[in-house]
């Protein structure tokens, strides 16, 4: 009777959840804080610079070619990259909490290897306008004028 009590206490103290159990940096909490704080420092310099290139491009006009257009595009997906995974990593830091559910780790794997194509894809363009740059430097203005450089990026995003 007694195995049968204890083995009945360990059975209900089973908790299950449907996800994963991250492992951080460090269990001490202080030492997770800090890396919140780090991780939320870099992603501020990420956000802040992404969107110094996303704006100086937008309000200088001498910066219309289309290479600065495909560097716009390729802040934008930065700023997207950057944004699915760094909160999600800040808030277990913060929360103390490493559980992630299935759903949201599929939907966060999902949207990260989406990005990453986007951006192999963003990559080819880019290096398809150097191309003609380089060796048709006479017909670039007729192959890479504005309208065939917004189909590209509709194309690829």
């Amino acid at each position: 009777c007694y195995q049968i009590c204890i083995f009945q206490m360990i059975m209900t103290n089973i908790t299950r959840r449907n996800g994963f159990l991250l492992l951080g940096f460090s269990d001490d909490h202080e030492l997770q804080i800090l890396y919140a704080l780090l991780f939320l420092v870099l992603y501020l310099v990420a956000l802040t610079g992404n969107f110094t290139i996303i704006t100086i491009r937008t309000l200088y006009q001498h910066l219309q070619s289309p290479l600065y257009y495909f560097l716009k595009q390729l802040s934008l997906l930065d700023l997207s990259f950057i944004s699915v995974t760094v909160p999600q990593a800040i808030d277990n830091s913060l929360m103390d909490d490493n559980y992630v559910s299935y759903g949201r780790c599929i939907l966060q794997v999902f949207f990260f290897t989406s990005l990453a194509w986007t951006e192999v894809a963003i990559l080819t363009v880019m290096s398809y306008d150097r191309y003609t740059a380089i060796c048709f430097p006479l017909h670039y203005e007729v192959i890479m004028d504005p309208r065939n450089c917004q189909w590209a990026m509709i194309a690829v995003w």
